[in-house]
């Protein structure tokens, strides 16, 4: 039976965040928890947030951080949006403390990262095509399961189409950045992951960056998926609205290239 507690969340420098955190019993002791959040946090905030209250479902035991998954969405400017932030963590309640055992590195050479990136840059471009064409269930297969989960395809695929539907034609898009992150220690599941950062222009929404974490179980691996996506975009509308000294400011929010 599912479990609710309505919470006070202390993160950012003591700011005071109203959220909700619900739980439910997967299995004996073990319990998945659901944060949900007016304002986006970094995992480590999030984390955080949840400690305590993960003890007092554990009843005092000591609760071990499993896999976690979230989504989040952020206003970019002064404008009439909303944001909203959840986080999945789940926890094993335990009496003995975590093994910290750092994860062993691939061995990769300098041509595997290259053929890597090569294929990640081809997927990216995928991905972000078959949404521009409107084939999303094409771009929604190319995610993990549990990236899945966090969305189903219904309700992803009309969050998508609200956009791209409205973008206008692609005129151009930059994967600037590739970064490979070898068998993270704070990773959900062992693997090799991949950040690629990107920036779109289109007709109707001029500026549009974000990035793409793609994950392969090994470096012999021919699959490739979208493990998590966070995008922001700024139209033309919103332009008009912004000063041009702040222009710099807004594109850093999100996650644009300086220039």
């Amino acid at each position: 039976m599912s479990n609710l507690l309505k919470l006070f969340l202390f993160v950012l420098s003591s700011q005071c965040v109203a959220g909700t955190l619900t739980y439910k019993e997967v299995s004996t002791n073990k319990y998945e928890l659901i944060l949900h959040n007016e304002v986006p946090l970094e995992i480590t905030q999030a984390q955080q947030a949840i400690y305590e209250s993960a003890v007092q479902i554990c009843n005092r035991k000591i609760p071990l951080y499993g896999k976690y998954k979230f989504e989040s969405k952020g206003p970019i400017s002064d404008a009439r949006e909303t944001s909203s932030f959840t986080f999945v963590q789940n926890i094993t309640c335990t009496d003995e403390k975590q093994n910290n055992t750092v994860k062993s590195k691939f061995e990769l050479t300098e041509k595997q990262e290259g053929a890597i990136k090569k294929r990640v840059n081809e997927m990216t471009n995928k991905f972000m095509q078959s949404k521009e064409l409107g084939d999303f269930q094409i771009a929604y297969d190319m995610m993990t399961p549990s990236n899945k989960k966090i969305s189903n395809f219904s309700s992803w695929k009309q969050r998508q189409s609200e956009f791209f539907n409205n973008s206008g034609k692609l005129i151009n898009r930059n994967i600037w950045r590739l970064t490979i992150y070898n068998n993270p220690d704070n990773s959900p599941e062992p693997g090799i992951y991949i950040a690629a950062d990107y920036e779109s222009n289109y007709e109707l929404s001029p500026i549009y960056c974000g990035y793409v974490m793609w994950y392969t179980p090994n470096r012999n691996s021919k699959e490739y998926k979208v493990m998590r996506e966070e995008f922001g975009n700024i139209n033309s509308d919103m332009i008009k609205n912004i000063k041009p000294e702040d222009l710099q400011k807004v594109r850093k929010k999100i996650g644009c290239r300086a220039i």
